[in-house]
């Protein structure tokens, strides 16, 4: 009896963190097509400063501006450890069109199914990215 309460514990817990990890895009979309105004207002005023500073938002850990791209990117999760962390989140492309995570312009971006990626050729690191709506932008950076 004990075993099988044990093998019915580690099943549930198998689902619960599968069903987390397909969770973040969908999540992510509501709290964009929400929030999409006061984002907005936010994306402007961080541009404007040319800087995140100290900026925050609620669902968001961390804020960062990209004065290069003009990309404002909104990490709204990490998950693993090492060389399996991956990142995920979304962000403000001023002239509506994909950019690489942080706005890294090494990144040569192929369209992929509903979005673009990016692959490390000699590593398994990747990116993916795709149109929210216009002017945003889900991504997910793994390493």
């Amino acid at each position: 009896m004990r075993k099988k309460l044990c093998s019915a514990a580690v099943c549930c817990l198998v689902l619960f963190l599968t069903a987390c990890g397909l969770a973040p895009q969908a999540s992510v979309a509501a709290l964009v097509e929400r929030d999409v105004q006061a984002l907005e207002a936010l994306a402007g005023e961080i541009a404007l400063a040319g800087a995140a500073g100290d900026a925050e938002y609620p669902g968001v850990d961390r804020i960062s501006y990209d004065s290069r791209t003009g990309q404002v990117q909104f990490e709204c999760g990490v998950s693993g450890f090492a060389s399996q962390t991956s990142y995920n989140g979304f962000y403000y492309s001023p002239g509506d069109v994909p950019l690489g995570f942080g706005g890294t312009g090494d990144m040569t971006l192929a369209p992929s199914g509903a979005g673009w990626c990016w692959e490390e050729t000699e590593g398994d690191n990747w990116y993916y990215t795709e149109r929210l709506r216009s002017g945003w932008y889900y991504y997910e950076m793994h390493f």
